[in-house]
């Protein structure tokens, strides 16, 4: 049967049949499209004809039940693609097509111009949470179930969609000839079937939207256009966490600058606001490509013999490639995240360098770390994003928390989190209330940015060398207690608003010898977790970091990526805020990875290389105890010529790691362990170095490991 295009949309395309102008044909492509943006730049293998299959299994269910849709079920099966009766519709009229396809003698049906949402629940991801968040009247709650379906009505002819009442959407339908209780009324009556579709194959079925024609002439509704999963928001029963739809994309592309940039455009609601999005779409990648087109491809399956053994197959990943990460940098805290990425099954591209990253296409690379503090202050997030990369990161101006000391306290007031007395004037501080005050670079000193002095007269002294060198530091009370490292993920929520996930704590040691004693260094070890906090004092941080992300968003900076805050809890005054970093911290990294369940995809899960988009990842402090230890060089922290160490043939286990280094700062390599507790975790890394070639050539802090 001949066909000719008239219309090409952002995800099918629209064709007429030769001797049949009361019809029109719809092919599906593998084009994608999200956030009212049209195409992405990136097509779905299969994907038409698996949105087709499951389109047509529907419509031939609704027919058996009664249910008046447009769909002509014989013709599309000789036509080989979805064929539908034809509906007057503005946007074909639009068109300059023939008058006698779309002229009322040959269809009395018309297009409803409105989308007809019907909800069961309240889903991940659902417009419910955002749009009613404040509403003491409407109180949602995620995974809520209704006892009758809830319909709601959104504009489908604007240049965007929005949200309708129902006085105007019932003005609206009154315009068109029809009634508002006359749709509510076939909807009613679809509810029940368009349910039992779906509970038959053990899918639960949270919301679905409709499009609607009528034909004044009879006065009857029916169903148009094809259902798809991309209409609907489906669960398999028992593993809600995991959308079966394009929500998936939704969700990781959620967590990209270029949906930050999209969603300031769009706010501006001016036509032609795509333009002024900044970002390019990040390449999908070979993985996120392949799990959406099995995912389609398994819900068309299902939908044609209720077997829902390759959808659950897809959710275990049965067969799905290897997801592939690069991680820039060549330090301790890299060759930990690159070892948790293949514990997670992830293939890691071999080079570390941002030259050779940059040499790659960004297609070919699932996803770029970007974890070192000075590529984060260069704005290397930005710039590999600018180039199409799936980046992970903050921005060179959220990444200001740590690359300017300064901005990071002024923040942290802003966000209510408790501070030290801070200054450039040393003449704030009263000798004769004030212990002498800790002297701090205001840019990244690779944690080497904080000077401690037993007088004032030397920290005087420190001061002036440093102002003749033209160097930009600050003053700060000086606390007294012990120090915590907390890390936070931090993303968009199911509502879009910024929020931390928690990933762990620790204890690093700064200083180079026992005892904490000698001058400060990127750190000596760590412990994970933490011994002395709290959960009370966990939910505090939290809270501390949520109020930051605030903060950052509110000035027009949204902050993504990783949220170390350093804290002291002074004996006297509590808690108080040492410094924010925006990464990892360095030895922390080496004993978290390693803490960290092993069941969970954690890294998986930030990079958006995972199918479950909840981001649950059940941290535990009590799940075991990790100890890092660094080796280092005796001269370390001041340069030194590079030793000549003998070969070191370690293998990596469950339960202890050597993660090596090629960087220059003196630290060579890091020893860590695992154990039910801290000091069984020491006694297994003291047992290696006993052993050990390097025992005789490098140094390290033997307290750390007690």
């Amino acid at each position: 049967m001949k066909k000719t295009k008239i219309s090409q949309g952002s995800n099918k395309d629209i064709w007429t049949l030769e001797g049949r102008e009361d019809l029109l044909a719809f092919s599906f492509t593998d084009r994608i499209s999200v956030f009212d943006w049209g195409a992405l730049n990136a097509s779905i293998p299969n994907r038409g004809k698996s949105l087709e299959r499951f389109a047509l299994s529907l419509a031939s269910f609704l027919e058996s039940k009664g249910i008046p849709q447009a769909c002509d079920l014989k013709t599309s099966k000789s036509a080989d693609c979805f064929v539908s009766k034809k509906v007057g519709h503005p946007n074909l009229d639009s068109q300059g097509t023939d008058a006698k396809q779309t002229d009322a003698s040959i269809s009395d049906w018309k297009f409803l111009p409105l989308e007809f949402i019907v909800r069961w629940g309240v889903p991940q991801g659902s417009s419910l949470l955002k749009r009613f968040a404040n509403n003491d009247d409407m109180n949602f709650s995620l995974w809520q179930r209704f006892e009758k379906p809830m319909f709601e009505y959104s504009t489908k002819l604007e240049p965007q969609d929005r949200m309708l009442d129902l006085p105007e959407a019932s003005k609206m339908l009154e315009d068109a000839g029809v009634s508002a209780d006359m749709v509510e009324t076939f909807l009613t009556k679809l509810c029940k079937p368009f349910l039992k579709f779906f509970e038959v194959r053990g899918l639960e079925l949270w919301d679905a939207k409709f499009e609607i024609a009528y034909n004044s002439k009879t006065n009857e509704l029916m169903l148009v256009d094809a259902i798809t999963p991309d209409e609907l928001r489906l669960t398999l029963k028992g593993l809600r966490r995991i959308p079966l739809s394009k929500e998936i994309l939704r969700s990781w592309l959620k967590q990209t600058p270029w949906f930050d940039s999209l969603t300031l455009a769009k706010a501006s609601a001016k036509e032609g606001w795509q333009k002024d999005v900044i970002f390019p779409q990040p390449q999908l990648g070979a993985w996120r490509s392949e799990r959406l087109s099995s995912l389609y491809a398994a819900l068309a399956d299902l939908s044609d013999d209720k077997d829902s053994k390759l959808l659950w197959n897809w959710i275990q990943q049965v067969d799905a490639p290897q997801a592939k990460v690069a991680v820039i940098g060549a330090g301790g805290r890299e060759e930990a995240l690159r070892w948790r990425l293949k514990q997670e099954g992830v293939s890691v591209f071999e080079e570390n360098s941002l030259d050779e990253v940059k040499k790659q296409k960004p297609q070919d690379l699932d996803a770029v770390f970007v974890s070192m503090d000075g590529d984060l202050a260069e704005g290397v997030v930005d710039d590999l994003a600018k180039l199409g990369f799936w980046t992970f990161g903050p921005s060179q101006n959220a990444s200001k928390l740590e690359w300017s000391k300064w901005f990071g306290r002024e923040a942290a007031i802003k966000a209510g989190i408790p501070n030290p007395i801070f200054s450039r004037d040393l003449n704030s501080f009263d000798k004769s209330k004030h212990a002498v005050p800790v002297l701090k670079l205001n840019g990244l000193a690779a944690g080497k940015g904080v000077f401690l002095f037993e007088s004032w007269e030397a920290l005087e002294g420190k001061a002036t060398e440093l102002s003749e060198a033209k160097q930009d530091f600050y003053f700060e009370e000086q606390c007294e207690g012990f120090e915590a490292s907390i890390f936070f993920e931090c993303l968009r929520d199911a509502t879009g608003k910024a929020s931390v996930k928690y990933l762990g704590s620790g204890q690093d040691f700064k200083r180079r010898f026992l005892g904490d004693e000698g001058p400060n260094t990127g750190g000596m070890g760590a412990w994970v977790p933490h011994p002395q906090l709290s959960s009370e004092d966990i939910a505090m941080f939290e809270q501390w970091g949520n109020s930051t992300v605030k903060v950052m968003e509110e000035s027009g900076e949204f902050y993504r990526g990783i949220l170390y805050v350093g804290a002291m809890k002074d004996k006297t005054q509590g808690w108080k805020l040492i410094e924010f970093n925006s990464r990892f911290g360095d030895p922390e990294t080496q004993a978290l990875v390693t803490q960290w369940p092993k069941d969970k995809l954690i890294l998986r899960s930030m990079l958006q290389l995972n199918v479950d988009v909840s981001s649950d990842y059940g941290i535990s402090e009590s799940d075991s105890h990790s100890l890092c230890l660094s080796l280092v060089h005796p001269d370390y922290p001041e340069k030194a010529t590079p030793l000549q160490l003998k070969t070191w043939n370690f293998s990596n286990s469950e339960e202890a790691q050597l993660f090596k280094t090629t960087s220059k700062t003196g630290r060579i390599g890091y020893l860590v362990a695992q154990s039910a507790s801290r000091h069984e975790a020491g006694d297994k890394i003291f047992e290696i170095l006993l052993d050990s070639p390097w025992k005789d050539s490098v140094e390290w802090r033997t307290d750390i490991l007690k």
